[in-house]
């Protein structure tokens, strides 16, 4: 009982010094130069996340990945589908989420967020490692979420409980292999 008030303290202390060297940062170069910055990094992400689209073959894939049984999922578990669709003229990547289960009475319902983030994970671990992950290169990723599903954007009061981790890994799974159907040297097998 008394740990989580050290680690608390801990947090609160590190949130603190954070702020403190990021106004200090600001007093330094000014905000204008930071704001500027940001843009400018952003910008440039974008523009690698082009072109490494642009050197993925253009098309369309689906690819699925299976979570094991769990309590109050079908005995053949969960079943995870992506359609991932890359348009190398327009540098744009698509991942479709929404052919998939409606939401479960179990904790592995993914929460919106990490229903993105596991698309998008798919994404980056199939590019080129020089492609910074951020809201740069975010820009050119579409991915397609429905209500009321496993993967998708659960309605009250769903249980999201372990969204960061198991059917998030299988929609990560999913999408890297579907981009791996795209062509040789693209994607990357299951994992996990």
């Amino acid at each position: 009982s008394e740990q989580w008030r050290g680690d608390y303290l801990a947090a609160l202390g590190a949130a603190r010094i954070g702020e403190r060297e990021l106004l200090g940062l600001g007093a330094e170069v000014g905000w204008d130069t930071l704001t500027r910055y940001v843009e400018d990094w952003f910008d440039y992400s974008e523009q690698r996340m082009i072109a490494v689209l642009r050197e993925l073959p253009s098309g369309r894939a689906t690819s699925r990945s299976v979570h094991d049984p769990f309590p109050g999922t079908s005995p053949e578990g969960i079943p995870v589908q992506a359609h991932v669709e890359v348009d190398g003229e327009a540098a744009r990547i698509t991942v479709d989420l929404r052919d998939n289960p409606d939401c479960l009475p179990c904790g592995l319902n993914l929460s919106e967020a990490c229903a993105r983030t596991g698309a998008m994970v798919g994404v980056f671990n199939s590019l080129d490692k020089e492609v910074p992950p951020n809201a740069g290169s975010f820009r050119r990723i579409t991915v397609r979420l429905r209500e009321n599903c496993v993967v998708g954007i659960p309605r009250h009061p769903t249980s999201c409980s372990v969204a960061t981790t198991n059917v998030a890994d299988r929609v990560t799974n999913a999408v890297q292999r579907a981009i791996a159907e795209l062509g040789d040297g693209c994607g990357m097998a299951e994992v996990g």
